[in-house]
């Protein structure tokens, strides 16, 4: 069995999905022959629990949010309950799923994928999969459903026939190297690519590592491809012979925002007005998979009784906030936040230090963070259905700052940002990102007066 939700029996259980009172979905079982139900997990009224399967102790699920937003996730909790493991993360919703071996395949961006039971990068199995919705596996092969057509679809699961080909590239960093068309040699950025073509069975020449060599200002200088096939495969080499193009004084490689696993942080807020006594939010880098990770808020300590996750992605347009889930039981009460044509249940709230990083606009810091960068907020995006927010991002210098956890030489970002109708979604905000660390300060002169004040700690 398989797809997207519906009943499933394995071991003399039976697992399915249900809504609770509170409009949540909720994950169940019980022994086939009836006894106690086990809630094993669930997720927010706002997020839709869709696939499901059980498989060598495991339930394997994904989700996806009903609204502002278009992401989508695969994760696996023990079949008695406990911690989820995010597997992967994906800027488009998941839906359908199954397990067959080592590998989960799901459903998603009309397309067919496999990620390891563990974890880690994805595999593009088809891309010729319009609408699957509901996947379920058999003899070698994976059949799907789509929703858009009707139709039933089939791909073998080591690949489609059309050769589609998966991969996974890794920025190495800055060399020198020579070409003909730079014979003194030039500074390049290397980028390795791990390269399967699934479809081309039995032929590896498809499949291998693939370096490229990138200048900036001119583009690729050289193309190294390892091919698969043991020591004896082929290696094919291309370099750039000529070029009218000179290459461009080379952009910081320093990383302000780092994503890496198993990252533990803390932040300290205050508001002079509304949280004179400091709240003190831990985090940590839980999951990361092809440029994407979640933190999680592990303690929270303060007059805030906070619990949640955030997504961040690392993409060609910069930094950006993918979702923030958090819930609170707090006896603060700030003043209320738009956007002004959503419901009181679905405006926003400002909950842990991060939802004062995330507010407004996308994205949090350009992709080669430089003084003098600027951005705006658009209001055709999903950024302003969300917030409701007009404002506009400048980078403004590099400046020496001091927090508990240290001094650091920060890049300092300042935003202007006015939610109409709302004073306190309303000001300055000026963060401060250290490289190697990200973001160590944050201050948010709000319009109703009062200021917030965030700083690392630890």
């Amino acid at each position: 069995m398989g797809g997207g939700g519906g009943v499933f029996l394995s071991k003399k259980t039976v697992f399915w999905i249900t809504v609770d009172s509170s409009n949540t979905q909720v994950m169940r079982s019980v022994p086939e022959t009836g006894g106690a139900v086990t809630n094993i997990t669930s997720v927010s009224s706002n997020k839709c629990l869709c696939g499901f399967y059980v498989s060598a102790g495991s339930v394997f699920f994904s989700e996806f949010p009903l609204a502002n937003g278009a992401w989508g996730a695969v994760l696996k909790v023990p079949v008695t309950g406990g911690a989820v493991k995010i597997l992967t993360n994906q800027s488009f919703r998941i839906a359908g799923l199954v397990v067959s071996g080592k590998g989960v395949f799901f459903a998603g961006n009309s397309s067919i994928y496999r990620v390891s039971t563990s974890g880690g990068a994805i595999q593009l199995i088809t891309k010729s999969a319009s609408g699957a919705w509901s996947l379920t596996q058999a003899a070698g092969f994976l059949y799907w459903y789509s929703l858009s057509s009707g139709a039933i679809g089939r791909v073998a699961s080591t690949g489609g026939a059309a050769n589609d080909v998966s991969s996974t590239s890794t920025y190495t960093g800055r060399e020198t190297v020579k070409v003909p068309a730079f014979p003194d040699g030039v500074i390049a950025a290397r980028v390795v690519t791990k390269i399967t073509q699934a479809g081309a069975l039995g032929d590896p020449y498809g499949s291998g590592t693939r370096s490229i060599w990138w200048v900036y200002g001119v583009g690729p200088v050289k193309i190294e491809f390892d091919h698969a096939g043991g020591s004896a495969a082929p290696i094919t080499t291309a370099e750039l012979q000529s070029t009218n193009q000179t290459p461009a004084a080379v952009p910081g490689d320093s990383d302000f925002f780092p994503l890496v696993q198993g990252t533990n942080f803390a932040y300290r807020w205050t508001n002079t007005k509304h949280l004179p006594k400091p709240e003190v939010d831990r985090f940590t880098i839980d999951a990361v998979v092809n440029g994407t990770a979640r933190l999680k808020l592990v303690k929270a300590t303060g007059p805030i009784n906070a619990a949640g996750s955030y997504g961040f992605s690392k993409r060609l347009d910069g930094v950006t906030n993918l979702w923030g889930n958090t819930t609170s039981a707090s006896s603060i009460k700030f003043p209320p936040l738009g956007p002004a044509g959503a419901s009181a249940a679905n405006r926003n709230h400002f909950v842990t230090p991060l939802d004062l990083l995330t507010f407004g606009l996308n994205p949090i810091l350009t992709p080669y963070p430089a003084v003098g960068d600027h951005w705006a907020s658009s209001r055709r995006s999903n950024d302003y259905s969300t917030y409701g927010v007009d404002g506009q991002t400048k980078i403004v210098g590099m400046q020496s700052v001091r927090v508990p956890a240290g001094t650091f030489r920060a890049l300092v970002v300042r935003s202007t940002l006015t939610q109409r109708g709302f004073p306190f979604g309303s000001g300055t905000r000026t963060c401060w990102f250290a490289a190697g660390k990200g973001l160590v300060k944050l201050v948010f002169a709000h319009r109703d007066g009062s200021v917030s004040t965030v700083e690392l700690v630890k």
